[in-house]
This record gives structure tokens, sequence and C-alpha cells, in this order.
């Protein structure tokens, strides 16, 4: 799904609605509390301080809280995708040659226990 905000999200201050967007379009979930918002994925997490517009605010003001409730998501998105980088970069270098030379080991033993090769093709 695109993320996108419309006219309406921004008249009825609709940031549960934008926070469902948001999962919708890159399994983001964003967790609104007072004066702030957390953004995690994958197990990493970011908040951000935010002021929310009163309900009672004049369209002006609304517009100009979601251009900030924006430049503020901009900002936690793009620092959540780094710090999910850095933490995906450790867990493959701490991972991968262990599981590699686990899974040749299963290999001969499987190789061994039925006398035929076998396929990796099951996942």
């Amino acid at each position: 799904m695109k993320f996108d905000i419309t006219f309406n999200d921004v008249i009825e201050n609709g940031y549960y609605k934008i926070a469902k967007k948001i999962y919708d379009s890159g399994g983001v979930r964003m967790v609104i509390e007072i004066n702030k918002i957390q953004l995690e994925y994958q197990g990493c997490e970011i908040t951000k301080q935010f002021d929310f517009p009163e309900s009672s605010s004049s369209v002006e003001e609304k517009i100009e809280a979601m251009s900030q409730f924006l430049d503020v998501l901009f900002v936690g998105i793009i620092e959540l995708k780094e710090q999910y980088e850095r933490v995906k970069k450790i867990f493959d270098e701490k991972t991968n040659k262990k599981v590699k030379v686990i899974d040749d080991i299963l290999r001969d033993m499987y190789n061994e226990k039925y006398f035929e090769e076998r396929s990796d093709n099951i996942y």
C-alpha cells in the first residue's frame, strides 16, 4: 500500500489513521503517546517528540502541525532504518559463518544417512 496523507487526515487530526497507513506501507509500527511518537520495526525503536494539535485548532494550525509531524516522521523513519541496518549487519556478521558450517555438517550427515544428496530447495 502506498503511503499518503489526505486533507481529511489533517482536518480530523487523523494521526491514528496515519499510524495504520505507516504500518500498512512499510511494516513500521507507530505508537502515539502524549507529546511523542515511537516508531518500531523488527525489534528496533526510535522515539521522537511531537506536540499533537488540539482538535479545536484552526485548519491552518492543523496543516502546520501535520507538516511538522511529517518532518519528525521523516527523520524518525530514516533513523529507524539506519538502526535496523546496523543491527542486521551485526546479526549477519555473528551468525552467517556459523550457520554455514552447521548446514555443511548437517548436509554431510543427511547424505550419509540417506545415501543421497540433500535437496536444498525445500525452504
